[in-house]
């Protein structure tokens, strides 16, 4: 039998692993450490684009043995998961002690993930005949697309893309590419830099050149484009942040505490000036629409506030089923009859995956939300037209697009993210910065511009550009009066969609499969 031919990718020949102490761990931990640092609190300039080089370097090194490429990934994930989730059992705390082993649960599914990265990168190396700079960008993709596409698993958490969230004109590339493909972009410049450490000295220096122009021409864009961007206010809109503890919430004096906190706020802001005042998720916990005394409450302070309101609540069905939802009410007219039920369930929190929440209604100390179908623009009477994200819809590129694309010319996005803080033990946490930082892409993707009401912050205004304004401070009841602004005509992200992602993976099998017809068979 003939032996299989070795497949030379780049200098010299990628087949006899080499495992030591700096390849098997200091490498993929380095690379833990910097995806870590690539997002709040730390969020350094420079990580982000060197953050996948060691872990890279390390696949390389591990020759053909894709399975110990896939350990040294799922140790840099362990590592970059374990430190980015430490909020988790700070949030959980307050309703469950299974906050411990669901942070253990959480990291060790995502960096799955990152051990995905690796093993594909591996065979795209040596059965896929991709060189290394290339290979890595592909394949991180293809684990994030992934990630994003499991049905009602999918958890877009984090792509590498919203690291670039605080800084608009290396973010401005998602008006293109979408944020999937900003990882791309950072992702291929840490594949170039990988590339040039497993090189000679002659070539080093070429792909260093490489892979510095792939980090500037891209930001050079961007600070252009930012720099010339127009944008046209479309909206008075006015947020309200009540900040309403769980204990005030889950209470049996919940709406009662709630409407008099909101009409207290609300009382701030002039009668008739904004087109829109947004209240934050469930900020009601029942169904004002069917309690016709709660409705009246509710009408009576909209009509002292003059304007729209906007408030998250809890939709009943006829069936019993309970939705995570938002209402519209107006002055003079009451409930408009608006209805949007959020359509993305967070996965073990809200719902139980595949199963029907009214089979689950009844279970003792359980709660199942119930999933929409709409995307719910509406216009306004005063004219413009708004798309809705509850909470954590907002991490996902294709809902706000799907609202862009019919018609919507701003999003508003309504969340409770208390609970990032430990809630009543007021303690914040990295996560309240993540969650407004995937908006961010999102306003800067549509070219649309955004609003955020958080129950207790960070509630916040996004232009077009990505740049926030009016942002509150967390746990303090406030109020913000600010113009939404929107730009002209639709992104190309906008128009063609996610074409980094399905790009990668077409990418990935097609290399793949033509490497392996092109393969001579072995003759025993």
């Amino acid at each position: 039998m003939s032996p299989e031919p070795r497949v030379a990718n780049g200098p010299g020949t990628r087949g006899a692993p080499r495992s030591t102490a700096l390849d098997v761990a200091l490498l993929p931990a380095t690379t833990g450490v910097l995806l870590a640092t690539s997002f709040a609190p730390a969020s350094l300039l420079v990580a982000p684009f060197v953050a996948l080089t060691p872990l890279a370097v390390a696949v390389e090194r591990a020759g053909r043995d894709a399975r110990s490429a896939a350990r040294r990934g799922l140790l840099a994930g362990i590592v970059a998961w374990g430190v980015l989730l430490t909020w988790v059992p700070t949030a959980l705390a307050p309703v469950t002690r299974l906050g411990p082993a669901m942070y253990v649960a959480g990291v060790l599914v995502l960096a799955a993930f990152t051990a995905l990265f690796a093993w594909t990168t591996s065979h795209l190396l040596h059965r896929g005949a991709l060189p290394l700079w290339l290979a890595v960008p592909v394949a991180w993709t293809v684990a994030e697309w992934l990630r994003a596409h499991l049905g009602p698993l999918s958890f877009p958490w984090l792509e590498l893309g919203v690291s670039l969230a605080d800084r608009p004109a290396l973010a401005a590339p998602a008006e293109l590419v979408g944020g999937r493909g900003l990882g791309f972009w950072l992702a291929l410049v840490a594949g170039i830099t990988a590339e040039a450490l497993a090189a000679p000295s002659r070539r080093r220096r070429r792909m260093l050149v490489a892979a510095t122009l792939a980090t500037l021409m891209p930001a050079a864009w961007g600070y252009v484009r930012v720099q010339g961007l127009e944008q046209t206010p479309v909206a008075q809109v006015a947020v309200v942040q009540p900040d309403l503890s769980r204990t005030v919430r889950a209470g049996p004096a919940a709406v009662d505490s709630a409407l008099v906190r909101l009409a207290l706020l609300s009382s701030r802001i002039p009668p008739g000036t904004v087109d829109l005042v947004v209240w934050p998720e469930a900020v009601l916990p029942t169904d004002p629409t069917t309690d016709p005394a709660l409705a009246d409450r509710l009408s009576d302070l909209v009509d002292r506030i003059g304007s729209s309101v906007l408030l998250g609540v809890y939709l009943r069905d006829a069936e019993g089923v309970t939705y995570n939802g938002a209402v519209l009410w107006e002055p003079e007219r009451g409930d408009t009859g608006y209805r949007y039920r959020k359509r993305r369930l967070v996965p073990g929190v809200e719902a139980v995956p595949f199963l029907d929440p009214a089979r689950l209604g009844g279970s003792a100390g359980f709660r199942s939300f119930g999933r929409g179908r709409d995307v719910g623009v509406h216009r306004l009477d005063a004219g413009p037209s708004f798309a809705p994200l509850i909470c954590y819809e907002a991490i996902f590129a294709s809902d706000a697009r799907g609202g862009v694309s019919r018609g919507a010319d701003f999003l508003v996005n309504i969340t409770n993210d208390s609970w990032f803080g430990g809630d009543d033990g007021r303690q914040p946490t990295a996560a309240l910065r993540h969650h407004p930082a995937h908006l961010v892409i999102r306003a800067v993707e549509l070219r649309t511009g955004a609003v955020r009401a958080a129950n207790s912050g960070i509630s916040l205004f996004l232009e077009p550009s990505g740049r926030p304004y009016e942002a509150t401070p967390v746990f303090s009841p406030e109020v913000r009066i600010a113009a939404v602004y929107r730009t002209e005509g639709r992104t190309l992200f906008s128009r063609v969609g996610d074409v980094a992602g399905w790009g990668s993976v077409l990418a990935a099998l097609l290399a793949l499969l033509c490497n392996g017809a092109r393969r001579p068979r072995s003759i025993g």
